[in-house]
């Protein structure tokens, strides 16, 4: 009996590729915000790079570390550029991107869009007595969004946005606070953003204690596809607008919401918007019928 048969075929002599070692102590690696800033690239894409290449690694505490020469060779080659884009400068930095992409011609009806509109909301937040608000995010309506944020362009621009805190929060989420510090401020009108508790106010009575809930005087921002306010703060701002300015100052924002919007849709997602499709994105921001 052969209980340990040999072996027939030649073993495999052929040179295997040698391993890669790696120094990967602190000095010799970037943290991922450090590649972030670096590179002008957010977290979650530099995450998807280094799985994807198979960049090393390793955790020191609450820390990932990425090995610095492979960072620096993955991106060596790529040209990156920082558009900066603001409600004010966002007509600029399409313009900047038609250029990179060789489409000045669409780029440019963007951006004479964004130019236009921006006047237009910039000319009625000039001529009105602004109204005392608060924007108000979160699950349980304790976060809002602060005044001089980034996050609170629109709504500084367009109110007296009494959420003034020490430190502004960046995050889309805002700064928590807690319902004595909401009845201190007391606005006049609140937004609240979707998702937010805007259905359960009316009949909650710590809610009902604020001016802006007993006079019906409260809102849930347009969601679609995103959050019309700036959560994340992209172009659609520009719709969070034209519908704030209409909401709050109806006399002065003297234009047609319905067919600005229809055009913003038109232009930007190459949608034609219905008249159904308009009522739902409005169903609940212009207030308890």
């Amino acid at each position: 009996m052969n209980l340990f048969p040999l072996r027939q075929s030649p073993l495999d002599t052929k040179p295997r590729k040698p391993v890669t070692m790696y120094r990967m102590e602190p000095e010799d690696c970037y943290t991922i915000g450090e590649i972030s800033k670096k590179f002008h690239l957010d977290d979650s894409t530099v995450y998807a790079h280094i799985r994807k290449y198979s960049i090393p690694t390793r955790q020191i505490g609450n820390y990932v570390y990425a090995h610095k020469a492979s960072i620096d060779k993955l991106y060596k080659d790529i040209k990156l550029v920082h558009v900066s884009a603001t409600i004010e400068t966002m007509g600029d930095a399409y313009r900047k991107l038609g250029e990179l992409l060789g489409m000045e011609e669409e780029a440019e009806t963007l951006a004479t869009y964004c130019d236009e509109t921006y006047a237009m909301v910039k000319d009625v937040a000039e001529h009105v007595e602004k109204a005392n608000l608060l924007y108000i995010t979160g699950d349980a309506g304790l976060n809002v969004i602060a005044q001089g944020s980034y996050h609170a362009e629109i709504i500084d621009l367009l109110s007296n946005n009494l959420a003034v805190v020490d430190s502004p929060s960046s995050k889309g989420t805002g700064n928590e606070v807690d319902m004595e510090q909401l009845m201190l401020w007391n606005p006049d009108v609140i937004l609240f953003a979707p998702d937010s508790v805007y259905a359960s106010v009316g009949d909650d009575p710590l809610w009902q204690s604020l001016t802006a809930i007993q006079n019906g005087s409260y809102y849930e921002a347009p969601m679609g596809p995103y959050n019309w306010m700036g959560f994340p703060p992209s172009v659609q701002r520009y719709l969070g607008m034209l519908w704030m300015a209409k909401l709050l100052y109806p006399d002065a924002a003297d234009y047609d919401l319905q067919a600005e919007v229809t055009e913003y849709f038109d232009l930007f997602y190459h949608c034609a918007l219905t008249g159904e499709q308009y009522e739902a994105l409005m169903a609940n921001s212009i207030g308890k019928q």
